[in-house]
């Protein structure tokens, strides 16, 4: 039995460890800004009551930036790690595999029909310029082309009608 240890992604892992760095610094700037008001406090430079506010603003000022992108950077170490997916290793009968497909080669003429069958779906519709879909079909449809133009002037004469009534 093979027991195969779950590979992170190295992007998600990145994010991790700074996560945990940002992390890490959030509680120090936790701790010396609890300490420094502590100090405020203890001198009576400050009272509680009456700067309350300021004591929240100088707390969310100095540690909310590291909580923060500490858990965005959490957040976006699962979202890659999620949807990298799991990755699997190529293995020998996959190699395999894929020199026998490499090694099957079909014939010219095959190919030839295959294309043309290709083009002949893949061909837009006939447009009002005049010009043939593909080069195939210009040889087989000369008639095609002469109908095409006398449709276009049908149309560039109705088209100035609409805009000599107007």
């Amino acid at each position: 039995m093979k027991t195969e240890a779950k590979k992170k992604n190295k992007a998600s892992l990145a994010l991790y460890i700074a996560a945990v760095l940002f992390g890490i610094y959030a509680i120090f700037s936790l701790i010396n800004t609890a300490l420094y008001i502590s100090n405020l406090i203890s001198t009576q430079y400050i009272t509680v009551s009456e700067s309350l506010t300021d004591i929240i603003v100088y707390f969310v000022t100095n540690c909310g930036p590291y909580i923060f992108y500490a858990a965005a950077l959490g957040g976006m170490g699962y979202l890659v790690e999620m949807t990298a997916g799991p990755r699997r290793e190529k293995s020998a009968a996959d190699e395999s595999q894929t020199e026998e497909n490499t090694a099957e080669v079909t014939p010219d003429a095959d190919l030839s029909s295959a294309m043309e069958t290709i083009v002949d779906e893949a061909a837009p519709e006939e447009e009002s310029t005049g010009e043939p879909a593909a080069s195939g079909e210009a040889e087989a449809k000369p008639e095609a082309d002469s109908d095409e133009k006398e449709n276009s002037d049908k149309e560039a004469s109705e088209l100035s009608d609409i805009e000599k009534a107007i």
